[in-house]
């Protein structure tokens, strides 16, 4: 089972900090646009893992607006699972409009 993004895990965003004794999100300094778009796929491939988000507009929107970017500068690995999600969305969208006919 794939888990959530949560605080100090590799492909969360910021690290947490500790500043006059209150923790801090504050942006990591090695953070590249791989990481980015490996973020964005492993939360595709969380809402995957559950039936009822299988064909949803949410991540149907997902699937295309993160594979945009995915395609200018993932790499090959990443564009590759994009192009296989770009195909699953397409399956969903014609049951979509089998389903309002």
């Amino acid at each position: 089972m794939i888990e959530p993004v949560k605080p100090r895990d590799e492909l969360f965003p910021f690290n947490i900090v500790n500043v006059d004794g209150r923790e801090k999100a504050v942006p990591k300094e090695n953070w590249d646009d791989y990481k980015e778009v490996a973020l964005k796929l492993r939360s595709i491939e969380y809402l995957l893992q559950y039936d009822r988000n299988h064909g949803s507009i949410g991540l149907m929107n997902m699937i295309k607006y993160f594979g945009r970017k995915a395609m200018k500068i993932g790499n090959e690995e990443q564009k590759v699972r994009f192009r296989e999600l770009k195909e699953i969305r397409i399956v969903w969208l014609k049951n979509h409009l089998k389903t309002r006919t």
